[in-house]
């Protein structure tokens, strides 16, 4: 599948998708659960953005809670597969000014790794170094297809059931809906490249947000807290929360 971005690993992705799609729909609530933990007196508030490509995201996540940053330590964490992106990311956080309270950090890993354990190797490398064993907030934004096409039905809800074990608190999780898996497929036919061949013997198809939903609320132990919004490809933005009646 050379230049189709197999893995949904576009670069100059956000040329086409814009950040503000992403943002907007979010920022309020992101501001909200930082002030909470300004309110508990925690001293810091902890976000990793899960395939964050070249990091723009996890760079405007930062930008929306510069104001909260001046009472609470902010910690932004990128992962991505491809090493080029997090590259790119890391050559851009070089080039940003510097602050005491707002700290990024970028790493390549792919989660779907089957020789490598999520968890710790994470847990490592961001959080033990200030102390923390949980993220605050895990963002996973439009990379559900791509795990779903690459491994299947039981590789997506593999994938949910460990992101959602970095957090006892909160996942924001944008999930592609079925319409979006067809027109990845005409995209690869137009292109003359190999459609992913789970495609066409995956069980999780029409219904496929629903499922998700339904899996990370009873196996995962959260609970959909609210709809964000929705980004003008039609894609909900889902906020999840654990410990909430």
């Amino acid at each position: 599948m050379s230049g189709s971005a197999e893995f949904g690993n576009f670069h100059n992705y956000y040329s086409f998708n814009k950040i503000e799609e992403r943002i907007v729909p979010i920022q309020s609530h992101l501001k909200q659960l930082c002030r909470k933990a300004v309110e508990e007196k925690r001293k810091r508030f902890t976000i990793v953005d899960v395939g964050c490509n070249e990091g723009d995201v996890t760079f405007a996540l930062a930008e929306l809670l510069k104001e909260e940053s001046s009472q609470i330590e902010i910690h932004l964490f990128g992962i991505d597969l491809d090493q080029t992106l997090i590259q790119r990311a890391i050559e851009k956080k070089e080039k940003r000014e510097s602050s005491q309270s707002i700290h990024l950090s970028f790493a390549r890993w792919n989660i779907m790794d089957p020789s490598s354990d999520l968890i710790h190797p994470i847990v490592e490398l961001f959080l033990s170094p200030i102390g923390l064993t949980k993220f605050d907030v895990v963002c996973c934004f439009s990379i559900t297809m791509w795990i779903h096409l690459n491994y299947g039905d039981e590789g997506l809800l593999n994938f949910l059931g460990q992101t959602s074990s970095l957090t006892d608190s909160n996942l924001i999780i944008e999930p592609q809906p079925w319409q979006c898996y067809k027109n990845a497929v005409k995209r690869h036919k137009k292109m003359g490249v190999e459609v992913h061949p789970l495609f066409y013997s995956i069980n999780i198809r029409l219904n496929v947000e629903n499922e998700i939903q339904k899996y990370l609320e009873e196996k995962c132990n959260l609970i959909l807290l609210k709809e964000m919004g929705e980004t003008v490809w039609k894609r909900k933005i889902s906020l999840y929360s654990k410990g909430v009646k």
